[in-house]
């Protein structure tokens, strides 16, 4: 019977190559998903609102503000008469560019006017515009850097408009000027909240998302230490056969 012997030891040499090549790629699996399960359970599932936000331009706005050209300055959101200040504006220097800009739309071919900054400096729009009504994103330095640059871009295209230029009114002319700026305005505070409710309805996707992985991770893992334990310990109990069976072959009848 010794052709038996022969067959079971090369069955058994097999099926311990076998158990100790799936042990091996268990145990390396294992580790993978360990890792992954700590990556996935680490990563955020916050969205930005920047990557919502759109920009409302002065071209899509235009036919809105400038039939409203000769509107009293008074009748605009913007009040004339009220003073608000901010002290020590972190948004100075940029807003500063916007009034600026809107210079330009005066003290043309030689024109002693009222320049725009003279009635609205810096501070005085960061009250009217940034502390009104974006106070609760002044943490969310994305929303405000969109807003700022979005606000430079409208006011560059606004201060380029011959038609504007033509009004020969200050007041006039300042009152379609913060018309523009109020649009401006409200469009973008529209595209606000509708960006904020995209990105809280991407983070609770993402979050479920989320959590169906991390189970999902789970219950591979058990799957393949299930797997390598349980071949560990067919590998013990092949050693512990052979052994016996060899002392059981070595020893005299």
């Amino acid at each position: 019977m010794k052709w038996l012997y022969k067959v079971e030891n090369y069955v058994i040499d097999t099926v311990r190559i076998l158990l100790v090549f799936t042990g091996g790629i268990t145990a390396l699996a294992a580790i993978v998903l360990v890792l992954w399960t700590g990556f996935a359970a680490l990563r955020s599932t916050d969205a930005e609102i920047s990557e919502f936000l759109s920009t409302p331009t002065y071209m899509e706005l235009r036919g809105r503000v400038l039939p409203v050209a000769n509107q009293s300055l008074n009748d605009t959101t913007l009040d004339a008469t009220a003073n608000p200040q901010v002290s020590d504006s972190p948004f100075e220097a940029r807003l500063r560019t916007v009034t600026e800009t809107l210079d330009q739309q005066y003290n043309l071919e030689g024109r002693e006017e009222r320049k725009f900054s003279d009635s609205y400096s810096p501070q005085r729009l960061e009250a009217l515009l940034i502390e009104s009504d974006l106070k609760e994103f002044h943490s969310n330095d994305g929303v405000l850097d969109h807003y700022l640059e979005s606000l430079q871009d409208f006011a560059s295209d606004l201060s380029n408009d011959a038609v504007l230029s033509r009004i020969a009114d200050t007041s006039a002319r300042t009152s379609v000027i913060l018309d523009a700026i109020n649009e401006f305005h409200t469009e973008y505070l529209y595209g606000l909240d509708t960006s904020v409710h995209l990105a809280l309805t991407k983070s609770s996707q993402a979050e479920t998302t989320k959590t169906s992985l991390l189970v999902t991770l789970r219950w591979l893992l058990l799957f393949a230490s299930s797997i390598f334990f349980t071949a560990c310990l067919v590998l013990v109990v092949f050693r512990i056969e052979r052994n016996l069976r060899q002392r059981t072959e070595v020893t005299p009848s």
